[in-house]
């Protein structure tokens, strides 16, 4: 994942940052400032057909790899490298297509987000609040002071954090889309560089060395587009001809009543981004966790 670089103000896309819409901007005056546009692009999680092309990661041309969202072109986001005692102001674009949009890709997730900087000791009007969304053409500032609890560091430091999106009802299927990147918090002792001679430096693994990792689990249909399964948000993979327990009062072929849809004949089949039902690719949702599994063939 790319470190995410600051830029001058000026640079900023839309109108100058207002002290006047933050806490004590005043007291903790951004050191930096970083711009982050979030997409919607086509994201090649593996080389390998229908996923890639041979190549992985953003494709320019759109025209390989699945439909995603994420961070300039990014998936996850840029991780930040940030120090306590040096605030700084991230604004966030919207550029995602809006719900009407007919170009839309990504139809499980909703273009209206909020973004949350996980424990960080964040003012809430830049702290990602469920409510605080902000829809396509429109951006928020972030403004972090970067500072321990009670601004005093012998109560608690923190070094890995994650920034997600944090919109209500959508949390889950907005980061699934590819909402979520690191933000990593150093200080004198954990000063990411391994050849800090100082005393009382920590000298861990940096730069190439400290990575930083998260572990994106995604269903994709038989065209390497991702879904989203709104029933069970578990699925596990099985074959289309293995039988499901018998429950009693249960549709008949023991079809869990919670896995009945009115999307088609087969209420086992994942939808499509618009809800439409896919096409036929072998998966089923797994079964309600009180009842056992189905004893598939050998």
């Amino acid at each position: 994942m790319p470190v995410a670089q600051p830029m001058p103000v000026s640079a900023l896309r839309g109108p100058s940052p207002d002290p006047a819409r933050h806490q004590r901007y005043n007291d903790f005056i951004p050191q930096k400032f970083y711009q982050q546009v979030i997409s919607e692009f086509r994201w090649r999680y593996s080389g390998q057909a229908p996923y890639g092309d041979g190549a992985t990661g953003y494709d320019p041309t759109g025209q390989a790899g699945s439909w995603h969202w994420g961070f300039n072109n990014g998936a996850p986001g840029e991780t930040f490298h940030a120090r306590y005692g040096e605030p700084v102001l991230v604004r966030r674009i919207n550029d995602l297509p809006t719900v009407s949009d007919p170009n839309r890709k990504v139809g499980f997730a909703l273009p209206s987000v909020t973004l949350h900087l996980h424990n960080a000791h964040t003012a809430s009007e830049s702290d990602g609040l469920p409510m605080d969304f902000f829809d396509p053409g429109e951006f928020w500032d972030h403004h972090y002071g970067n500072f321990p609890a009670g601004n005093d560091a012998r109560t608690e430091i923190m070094s890995t954090l994650w920034y997600h999106d944090h919109r209500l009802d959508f949390t889950a299927t907005n980061v699934y889309a590819g909402l979520s990147g690191f933000y990593l918090l150093f200080d004198d002792k954990d000063t990411g560089n391994e050849n800090d001679r100082r005393r009382g430096a920590f000298r861990l693994p940096s730069g190439k060395y400290d990575v930083p990792m998260i572990f994106h689990d995604v269903m994709f249909d038989q065209n390497g587009q991702a879904v989203w399964d709104f029933f069970t948000p578990n699925p596990i993979p099985m074959p289309a001809d293995a039988k499901w327990p018998e429950r009693p009062g249960g549709p008949p072929g023991g079809q869990p009543k919670s896995e009945v849809s009115k999307y088609g004949d087969d209420p086992f089949h994942p939808l499509a981004p618009g809800g439409s039902p896919l096409g036929s690719p072998n998966l089923r949702n797994r079964y309600e966790p009180e009842e056992e599994p189905a004893i598939l063939p050998a």
